[in-house]
């Protein structure tokens, strides 16, 4: 007779506080990399070499100090993801020990990307680290290396003007990143390498200066340019109104002008041939005032037509601009339309695709197209010329020619939908951001759901996958905060990652006896969940499945689980 247990959360929460992995008593194996150690305030695990990583924060935050041991030995890494996100943060003092912040290593030479330290810590004005600290240092609540001649990170909070010293040789990748207070930097004469990315999502950022004599490095009326100008590297987020790029450019670099939402006009040279994330597609992207696009006329690579970009050709539509407003028809000629080249339009409020076009965006699989209008808020219609042989519309909604495949719903069309009966397959964000949708049908026939289908549709309150569906896919139900009830198929064979993260209405949920893996993060967030009950067969549950579930008083667990990741109730 197997033997099932329960846990309570209370036996959880102790369980975490003692450092222990929680495991049913029919569990035979849990990775040793998943155990995660809790002192405090903070979660960390043991690098076997006398020191330890701390991977997490749950203090109240405020000016916060960094022990300089955790369970009685040295700390000496911060991960990356150890105060992501965290607003309440307003100082941070950097013990001696530590070496290493987010796999930026603090000793001399060259600092790689900062990937995301101290992301998103919107309120943090100081970095501060003890004197004794043999990797880094701090001036003013700056992050250096220990030489100073590296400047590792900026805190996203400190806010006005800002000079940076003259000894520093190079700016870390993402240095400044999201700094939302910064509104004018200085780069000194002696900068000889700015990291990637390192003045992006600046959102009041008004100018990037470089001092004169710089080798490297040039400013343009605020904007950052290499030495020889023929290189756009940084539009400044903040900056406002029109901008002609330098005749001698020849190329963008990639997120030189992401999220710059006051610029509303751009021009583009001749010698322009490459323009930024022309291969992840991502030109212009998040500008959303942004209403009119001009090329030159002489560029051979580029053109322009009714402030929209497009291939020189016009056989490619690479770019609507995201603050040009109103319907718009997709010109006849044009056969593909670039990745994202409407992504986050959201003043555009219909759509006709003509007649020729056989590409809205690449293929996500070879089963699924992508959304092509994703997170066009405003959007309330897309149609199709009757003559185009490979889309059609029903009712304002985007579907595959023969009608298997939903692909698009306009992000702006309210009440309840009914999916046609051809449908087979409902496309990755299909109703990605359809806050107006208050219910939806789906019939018998579909046998896929996208990624992102249906995440934050804010206005969902109840939904039935059909029977023949075995898989829901990552992130497909995440946000969308007013799901009260769903009702999967008992042949469900997976459940992927966050597929209901943040559902936070969900108060219960049955998972079928298919199901052989609980992925990352699958319930993560749904606050008003109460009990769950893992399917007899599960031999997995994945990192962070049930965190941040304050509700959940009840879980039971199979002898059938071998292996509980990290984070998995907390």
């Amino acid at each position: 007779m197997k033997r099932i247990k329960k846990i309570t959360a209370v036996l959880l929460a102790v369980c975490l506080i003692a450092g222990m992995a929680i495991v049913p008593s029919g569990v035979r194996q849990v990775r040793a990399a998943a155990v995660y150690l809790k002192e405090g305030d903070y979660t960390y695990r043991d690098l076997n070499d006398g020191t330890v990583m701390i991977e997490g924060y749950t203090g109240a935050g405020g000016a916060v100090h960094i022990p300089a041991e955790l369970g009685g030995k040295t700390v000496s890494v911060i991960s990356a993801d150890t105060f992501v996100f965290n607003e309440a943060l307003t100082e941070l003092t950097i013990p001696a020990g530590v070496t290493d912040v987010a796999g930026t290593p603090g000793s001399s030479g060259a600092v790689g990307s900062t990937l995301e330290i101290f992301s998103r810590c919107t309120n943090l004005t100081g970095i501060h680290v003890d004197s004794g600290n043999t990797a880094f240092a701090s001036e003013d609540g700056v992050l250096y290396n220990k030489e100073k001649t590296s400047l590792v990170r900026y805190p996203e909070g400190k806010a006005g003007d800002f000079v940076i010293p003259s000894g520093v040789t190079e700016i870390g990748g993402m240095a400044f990143d999201h700094c939302i207070r910064l509104t004018e930097v200085t780069v000194p004469s002696g900068t000889a390498r700015i990291g990637d990315q390192a003045f992006a999502q600046c959102e009041e950022l008004r100018a990037i200066r470089v001092e004169e004599g710089n080798p490297n490095y040039f400013s343009d009326d605020g904007v950052l340019y290499d030495k020889a100008k023929t290189e756009l590297i940084q539009y400044p987020a903040g900056k406002a109104g029109e901008y002609a790029i330098l005749s001698s450019t020849t190329q963008i670099k990639d997120y030189a002008f992401f999220r710059c939402g006051k610029l509303t006009k751009i021009r583009i040279p001749f010698g322009v041939d490459r323009l930024e994330n022309t291969d992840r597609g991502g030109i212009f992207l998040e500008c959303t005032a942004l209403a009119d696009i001009q090329v030159d006329e002489a560029n051979p690579t580029y053109a322009s037509e009714d402030g929209v970009l497009f291939s020189k050709d016009k056989k490619t539509l690479l770019r609507y601009p995201g603050g040009k407003a109103g319907a718009y028809t997709i010109p006849s000629g044009v056969t593909d339309v670039g990745l994202n080249a409407f992504m986050l339009c959201k003043n555009l409020t219909e759509i006709t695709v003509s007649s020729s076009v056989t590409n809205l965006g690449d293929k996500l699989s070879t089963y699924a197209q992508g959304n092509p209008f994703v997170a066009c808020s405003a959007l309330t219609n897309i149609y199709v010329d009757q003559a185009n042989t490979a889309y059609s519309s029903q009712d304002g909604v985007l579907y595959s020619k023969d009608r298997t495949e939903l692909i698009a719903y306009p992000a702006n069309k309210a009440g309840m939908y009914t999916v046609i009966s051809d449908a087979a397959v409902i496309g990755y964000d299909a109703f990605f951001g359809c806050v107006k949708l208050t219910g939806i049908t789906i019939p018998s026939s579909v046998k896929s759901i996208g990624g992102g289908a249906f995440e934050d549709c804010t206005s969902l309150t109840e939904v039935t996958i059909p029977s023949a569906v075995k898989n829901i896919g990552l992130f497909t139900f995440r946000g969308c905060t007013n799901l009260t009830t769903v009702v999967l198929p008992s042949d469900l064979e997976t459940i992927d990652m966050s597929a209901f993260e943040n559902c936070s209405s969900l108060t219960a949920v049955t998972i079928p006896s298919g199901i052989k893996s609980i992925g990352v993060g699958i319930f993560a967030g749904c606050t008003n969940l109460t009990n769950i009950v893992v399917p007899d067969g599960v031999s997995k549950i994945g990192y962070g499945a049930f965190s941040d579930c304050e509700k959940l008083s009840q879980i039971t667990i199979p002898d059938s689980v071998l292996e509980i990741e990290t984070r998995a109730f907390y």
